[in-house]
């Protein structure tokens, strides 16, 4: 669907507007697979599906599609709570997949095992303490080591030059943290025995 183009159905020849729930049933599709029913329209820039409608003869809105969705199932969603996808599936607009929680609890949920896939379609097989996807983090790695190498900066002698300053005025302040704690523990030996 283009943007700023209204949903109209044709129905005996007279264009009528579309209702959510019509418009959700044809923009999107049940994956056998996973129980999901999968968006086939608009995504916002985080990868949300989003639905365009019309409220009133010349308004018409924009909204996240899950949230429309779950409205629709359960009611309007309670004060102070998000919807989450309980498959991890931010494509999903199933009701059952469905679930009114905290923006903590949300979060917490992203993190979760059950989780299958990352933004960049990998299989959340391996994840990293923090929940992100160890292929691309790998990745990133690699491109990183890749650009520093293309570049030969490690190979010239000002990275040299400048790898020797920063090493030797990280001994100097490591060996005056050094000293000073041996003096303070000195101190405090000497308040001890007097």
């Amino acid at each position: 669907m283009a943007k700023g183009k209204w949903p109209w159905s044709q129905s005996n020849g007279i264009r009528q507007a579309e209702t959510p729930a019509q418009i959700i049933e044809r923009l999107s599709m049940p994956e056998p697979n996973t129980g999901c029913s999968m968006w086939l329209g608009e995504l916002n820039s985080w990868g949300y599906p989003l639905i365009f409608y019309k409220v009133a003869p010349k308004k018409a809105v924009t909204r996240r599609a899950q949230i429309v969705v779950y409205e629709l199932a359960h009611g309007p969603v309670p004060e102070g709570l998000e919807v989450s996808h309980l498959c991890g599936n931010e494509w999903c607009v199933n009701p059952d997949h469905l679930l009114a929680e905290t923006h903590s609890e949300n979060m917490l949920r992203a993190r979760h095992p059950l989780r299958k896939f990352c933004k960049n379609g990998h299989l959340m097989a391996e994840t990293r303490k923090n929940g992100a996807c160890s292929i691309c983090h790998a990745e990133l790695k690699r491109a990183a080591n890749a650009r520093r190498t293309a570049s030969g900066y490690w190979k010239t002698e000002e990275y040299k030059a400048d790898k020797r300053e920063k090493d030797r005025a990280r001994y100097a302040a490591n060996r005056e943290a050094m000293a000073a704690r041996k003096r303070a523990e000195r101190q405090r030996r000497n308040l001890k025995e007097n």
